[in-house]
């Protein structure tokens, strides 16, 4: 916690109150580009629907697809852990190199030990239960992850296949917490409310996990913009991120479509979890009078 302190305050008196303009042809550019694609993604996919549906239990909105996205939370500790940190240790005598891979890695670092958050939510939500060996196979390698496994697998691949360019690599990683920061956003606020509603506050689906997904790298803004975000980016970069980005972009948008169609249908055709009271029987009267928009899954 100290030293998330000491990170978030070092950021803020970097740059204060300062709105950054960046310039063009640089990396700063590029990635204002990506925010406005990954703003367009979030107005049209259909999980923040379902996070602003208040016909449905805040539990609802917060334990169906939290139960799906296991897999992926998991897994992202693996590709911090495991993947970006072995890259970023490999050995270079450049100056400017070392203190790139520098940020990179403390970023990753960071990143690496939210799955300790996840953990506790898991608890939190009730979602801790005992299963058979193949029952958890069968979900979590079966259709319904599906999209999730091949989020992860495609990450890794890009990553190690960028990992001689510090620069594609460190947009690579924005483009994730864009991403991160915008759903959690949304689903940090369900948090609060649940923790309203039962005294029980949760971590990653809360502000202890969301006030370290700040929408850049975890790192001091000054290293950031010397390092990366002023740097001038080559055609070939940018036509290089334009097409990574776009897989990305479209991995998660089915990724979380997937999460949608799963809390209003498809988590019935699992058995690891009763959902039975966090998803009451129909009434057809109230949901109308609710204005839902899936009138099997209201609140009785």
């Amino acid at each position: 916690m100290l030293k998330f302190l000491l990170i978030t305050l070092v950021a803020y008196l970097a740059v204060g109150d300062e709105v950054f303009q960046p310039k063009a042809g640089t990396v700063g550019a590029v990635l204002e580009d990506l925010n406005a694609r990954v703003a367009a993604l979030v107005e049209s996919n259909n999980i923040f629907k379902l996070f602003r549906d208040e016909s449905l239990s805040v539990k609802h909105r917060l334990a169906l697809p939290f139960s799906l996205i296991t897999h992926f939370g998991m897994q992202f500790k693996d590709f911090n852990n495991y993947i970006c940190i072995p890259i970023l240790n490999e050995p270079t005598q450049d100056s400017l190199e070392r203190q790139r891979v520098g940020v990179l890695r403390t970023h990753c670092n960071e990143d690496g030990t939210h799955w300790l958050f996840f953990k506790n939510d898991i608890e939190a939500l009730g979602l801790n239960v005992e299963v058979k060996l193949t029952d958890y196979l069968e979900f979590f390698y079966g259709k319904t992850t599906l999209e999730d496994r091949m989020f992860a697998y495609k990450l890794y691949s890009t990553f190690d296949s960028m990992k001689h360019d510090k620069i594609m690599l460190y947009m690579i990683l924005e483009t994730i917490e864009q991403l991160v920061y915008d759903f959690f956003g949304e689903i940090t606020k369900l948090g609060r409310r649940f923790h309203e509603e039962t005294d029980i506050e949760l971590q990653y689906l809360g502000d202890i996990h969301y006030e370290r997904e700040i929408g850049h790298l975890f790192v001091d803004e000054r290293k950031i913009r010397r390092l990366f975000t002023n740097v001038i980016v080559t055609e070939e970069q940018k036509e290089t991120f334009a097409k990574i980005s776009g897989v990305i972009l479209d991995l998660v948008d089915k990724r979380w479509n997937l999460y949608y169609k799963y809390a209003v249908e498809t988590y019935k055709d699992q058995n690891i979890w009763d959902f039975s009271e966090t998803v009451q029987p129909p009434s057809t009267k109230k949901a109308k009078e609710a204005g839902c928009a899936h009138p099997d899954l209201i609140m009785g």
